[in-house]
């Protein structure tokens, strides 16, 4: 008597997409870049974790996750196969962010010398800078290393202006600019009153 024996290997799921392609981030309403995977001997796959309006599609020897997501927040997903010899696996993350909400700083009025603390509010992510200037119209901007929601000033004796940069993967924007003004500041006479110091 005559037979054969046909030992296959254990399923494996290996990535073909992209390196990288299954730790994605996008922003939310835009289509992630397909991530594929190869696989054989199996008779089905499915997918956990994944965000709303992503879906993972089987097809003969690949395994595609795409679509739109419509929700923000970093998933974590795992795929399964059933059948074939063993059960393959393979896990990712796709990390979606809101569209970019810059946000609003309160003017604030002091006396001078004095020192207080500005609040970024209204953003839709935390600062990646502060920025600080005594002219607002013009480009002379100084850089604050502060990634974080508030920004403290001190000994302020002229009118200052203060702006925070928001920033993600769907952009950066700059906050509408603030401004540090002092109690009783004279800024020059008028015609009528050249010399009106109150």
């Amino acid at each position: 008597a005559n037979g054969s024996i046909h030992v296959n290997p254990p399923t494996a799921l290996t990535l073909t997409s992209g390196p990288g392609s299954d730790a994605q981030t996008v922003c939310a309403a835009s289509a992630i870049s397909g991530i594929t995977y190869s696989v054989s001997g199996i008779t089905g796959a499915s997918a956990s974790g994944l965000p709303a309006g992503v879906v993972l599609t089987p097809s003969p020897g690949v395994l595609t996750i795409s679509g739109t997501p419509s929700v923000s927040g970093t998933f974590t997903y795992t795929i399964t196969t059933t059948g074939g010899c063993g059960t393959g696996s393979a896990t990712g993350s796709i990390t979606i962010h809101l569209p970019l909400t810059a946000g609003t700083i309160a003017s604030v009025a002091t006396c001078s010398g004095s020192s207080g603390l500005l609040t970024l509010s209204g953003n839709s992510d935390n600062p990646a800078r502060w920025q600080y200037s005594t002219d607002s119209t013009s480009a002379t901007w100084t850089d604050i290393s502060n990634t974080t929601a508030t920004q403290s000033f001190s000994n302020i004796t002229v009118p200052t202006f203060y702006r925070a940069e928001v920033s993600n993967s769907c952009g950066a924007l700059w906050s509408a600019i603030a401004t540090v003004q002092i109690h009783n500041y004279w800024v020059g006479g008028t015609a009528s009153k050249p010399n009106d110091w109150n």
